[in-house]
């Protein structure tokens, strides 16, 4: 009996050796396929990383141009607000030129019928307003040019301040 107690005993832990490496075998198997899984859903989360880091490039890359685009279109509409408000000036000098022409003409023909005496007064007079004419021309002249380069200098500073602009370089201690 013993032997037979023996012999069950040897069949029972025989039987028990068999089913534990089925078991094990099964948990590596299923410990190989969750590896594969969990490759899978990083390689699926990696994925979808840079498929979200494309779309905020694509994103930042059309405001750029977006923001570009207007800028260009500021300065345009500068530059010709900038052109009219020149040949604005332009047509006035020129208008205000003709009207001292034309002044000067009539100022001309009255001298020659009051005959030399009053020519001589009149020239006098006639110099006096050509001076003050020519130092008005000369400062509306100066002030337009001073104008357009403060507008200029003002323009210029703007786009290079941008990218002058001096950058702070913090050190890592």
């Amino acid at each position: 009996m013993e032997q037979s107690f023996a012999g069950a005993l040897a069949v029972v832990l025989l039987l028990n050796l068999v089913l534990l490496l089925v078991l094990l075998y099964r948990s590596f198997a299923q410990v190989s396929t969750g590896g594969q899984e969990i490759r899978e859903e990083l390689r699926a989360a990696r994925q979808e990383s840079n498929a979200h880091a494309r779309e905020l490039r694509e994103e930042l890359s059309s405001g750029a141009r977006a923001a570009i685009d207007s800028v260009e279109k500021g300065l345009e509409k500068l530059s010709q607000s900038q052109q009219a408000h020149r040949s604005e000036i332009a047509e006035r000098l020129n208008e205000f030129q003709g009207g001292s022409l034309d002044a000067f003409e009539r100022v001309r023909t009255a001298m020659d019928e009051h005959g030399n005496q009053t020519l001589t007064a009149q020239e006098r007079e006639f110099a006096r307003v050509q001076q003050v004419i020519e130092a008005r021309f000369e400062s509306v002249d100066r002030k337009i040019s001073e104008a357009a380069d403060e507008e200029k200098a003002a323009m210029h500073e703007r786009w290079t301040g941008y990218s002058n602009r001096p950058r702070k370089i913090q050190s890592v201690n």
